[in-house]
């Protein structure tokens, strides 16, 4: 990912070169042009600063699920999709076999239903 100095620093060089080779362009004096590059740093700066609020911090918890709380702190978290995503642990007699997420067996059974019908349908899962 770029750093917002070096955005900046990228557009404030291609302004410069712009104004260099177009001296005819008297409307936008230094004053302007540098207000303009000022302005245009912090809509950098906003724009980083949103996308880095939007990524996805994660942390690793472990539950016990044979006691009565520890299965109603994962029926509460399952309950929530979008923002916690739950990883089971393999077992042993799967290990070293291909194994699949829902989203492919799901995306799977999509392809075979809809090439069989003819359709192309969606499913919710």
């Amino acid at each position: 990912m770029l750093k917002t100095s070096a955005v900046y620093n990228w557009v404030q060089l291609k302004l410069k070169t712009y104004f260099v080779s177009n001296p005819g362009c008297a409307s936008l004096n230094l004053k302007l042009l540098s207000s303009l590059i000022v302005g245009l740093k912090e809509k950098i700066i906003y724009i980083f600063a949103s996308i880095k609020q939007n990524i996805m911090q994660t942390i690793n918890v472990k539950i016990n699920i044979d006691s009565p709380t520890g299965r109603r702190l994962l029926k509460e978290v399952e309950r929530h999709p979008k923002v916690a995503k739950i990883e089971y642990p393999v077992p042993d007699s799967l290990t070293g076999e291909k194994t699949y997420t829902i989203e492919e067996v799901f995306s799977k059974v999509e392809e075979k239903l809809n090439n069989h019908y003819g359709t192309s349908h969606k499913l919710k899962y």
